[in-house]
């Protein structure tokens, strides 16, 4: 729905339109203003009643039945010879038989003034005088002109039989079925024709139903304002806005408010939220939800009293005030809040300086005990550390007696490895000693046998040789004996060798194994010579 609308050619557009804002207007005035003044009697206010423009006859003049503006519309409507000019006549007829408050039809004289201008392709546009009958209704927001033409055919919203037949004549399906021929029994049929309902009636049906539907919900009023017409920003037009705050009943509303009680509260919430600004410290009370009425309205009267508001109504259960004692309230607990904020500053301020000296005596005594502390802690590590020192000198005394005793010991085992070791290696180099003049003088005693046996060998060839040639043997014998003389000579010549050999490689072992150790004897050593000497003397 459009907001009210006033144009310099006013038609049935512009009529249903401000109809239906005159509704919404009418539905506004109940809900603000009637039920401001419901709310007053309820609580018993000694007031006068709530002044503001009731539009409920301009709504009956447009909807009542049989002589309502939309109900002599239709009527009108059905008359094939109906023009604008009769249309207007039926209307000033009604409104001298119903007295009309907000109609006017008029004279040629005060149409004849008034003109529109129509652009037809000419920006600066040019005036077109009104020929059809004008007429005028006072609406809330104001005055309106309207042209009675095309009222009538607006209202009919029938189409001629040329369209008709030509859309019944489409290609598409839908359209087609749409606007299919009467027969001729339809078309006869005045009837049929009649009970199509016209525009105004289908339009009050609708707004009908729109009321019924706000009636049922609770309604939030928000009107919106434009700046201008121009749809520009930064542009603020006075006049456009004025007018709209007219129209919407915005001032209308401020005016009620004003005049009337801006705020009201129920007595308890009133007195819990102010009782700081009436009660004193001695006279001071917590009011409940179980307090009586008259008790709470007692302490708002003390409240208001002392708070200064003059004007103020007090009802059965809550208390109404004017729209600037807000504001004093607000002056006073703010006044209040601010010195209440001093008060408590000055005070935490004492209760922060008392607190902080004794933080600061308690720091100080803390910090001297801290440092008493760690005098003891410091005098008591050093004590450990003198400790610690001495034990660690003590241990690693004691590690190093104990490393010298195993540096000593170890070396002394050492040297009696070393010292077994020799003994071990001389007896093991006697042995091997011993064993190879063992092994020479088998080997002298072998040779000794090979030669006896060689000998004894010689002496049979030889003897047998002699049983065949004496002469032969003898000579032969000399020589032989010559070579064995030769043989025995070479040897004990080779024995001797040996066994000077043996005894340097004896002397020679004696020798090495003195320098490690005094403790070899020579009895070895004779008994090798002995040996030796046997062997020869064999």
């Amino acid at each position: 729905i459009f907001g009210f609308e006033n144009f310099a050619d006013n038609s049935f557009e512009q009529f249903c339109i401000n109809v239906a804002n005159e509704q919404l207007q009418f539905y506004f005035n109940q809900h603000i203003f009637a039920w401001e003044q419901q709310q007053y009697e309820e609580e018993g206010l000694d007031i006068t009643s709530v002044a503001y423009k009731d539009n409920r006859p301009l709504l009956d003049m447009v909807l009542s039945k049989p002589l309502g503006m939309f109900a002599l519309l239709d009527e009108e409507a059905k008359f094939p010879k109906a023009s604008p000019a009769s249309l207007v006549d039926k209307f000033t007829q009604a409104q001298k038989q119903c007295k009309w408050q907000h109609f006017k039809a008029m004279d040629k004289k005060d149409a004849a003034k008034h003109t529109i201008r129509v652009k037809n392709g000419n920006p600066s546009g040019k005036a077109k005088q009104i020929t059809s009958p004008l007429f005028t209704i006072e609406h809330y927001a104001g005055t309106v002109v309207y042209n009675s033409e095309g009222f009538l055919e607006k209202n009919r919203d029938t189409l001629s039989r040329n369209v008709s037949e030509l859309l019944g004549s489409s290609s598409n399906t839908l359209i087609r079925q749409l606007f299919k021929p009467l027969d001729d029994s339809a078309r006869g049929n005045k009837q049929a024709v009649s009970n199509k309902a016209s525009v105004s009636a289908t339009f009050k049906i609708s707004l009908l139903d729109l009321m019924s539907k706000m009636m049922s919900a609770l309604p939030h009023f928000i009107r919106c304002i434009k700046p201008n017409t121009l749809k520009q920003c930064h542009n603020f037009d006075d006049t456009h806005v004025s007018q709209q705050l007219k129209y919407t009943g915005v001032l209308e509303t401020t005016r009620i408010r004003r005049d009337g009680f801006a705020i009201r509260m129920l007595f308890l919430e009133f007195v819990t939220k102010y009782k700081s600004l009436a009660f004193t410290a001695q006279e001071y009370k917590v009011y409940s939800a179980d307090a009586s009425p008259e008790d709470l309205a007692h302490a708002c009267k003390k409240i208001a009293k002392r708070a200064g508001l003059r004007g103020v109504q007090m009802g059965k259960t809550k208390i109404f005030l004017k729209y600037f004692h807000g504001e004093s309230l607000l002056r006073l607990m703010e006044t209040q809040h601010s010195s209440a904020t001093t008060v408590n500053r000055i005070v935490r301020g004492f209760l922060a300086r008392r607190k902080l000296k004794h933080m600061r005596e308690e720091k100080a005594r803390i910090e001297r005990e801290r440092r008493e502390q760690l005098e003891r802690e410091a005098a008591e590590r050093a004590r450990q550390e003198r400790l610690e020192a001495e034990r660690k000198a003590a241990e690693e005394a004691a590690a190093a007696a104990q490393r010298a005793a195993e540096e000593l010991a170890k070396k002394q085992r050492e040297k009696e490895e070393a010292e077994r070791i020799a003994t071990l290696r001389a007896r093991k180099k006697r042995e091997e000693e011993q064993q190879r003049a063992e092994e020479a003088r088998l080997e002298a005693l072998r040779v000794a046998a090979e030669a006896a046996r060689v000998a004894k060998e010689t002496e049979e060839r030889i003897q047998a040789e002699e049983a065949a040639a004496k002469k032969a043997a003898e000579e032969e014998a000399a020589r032989r004996q010559q070579e064995e003389e030769a043989a025995r000579l070479k040897a004990e010549q080779e024995r001797e060798e040996k066994r000077k050999k043996a005894q340097s490689d004896y002397q020679a072992a004696l020798q090495r194994q003195g320098s490690n150790t005094s403790t070899l004897t020579l009895e070895p050593a004779s008994t090798g010579s002995g040996d030796a000497a046997g062997g020869h003397g064999d």
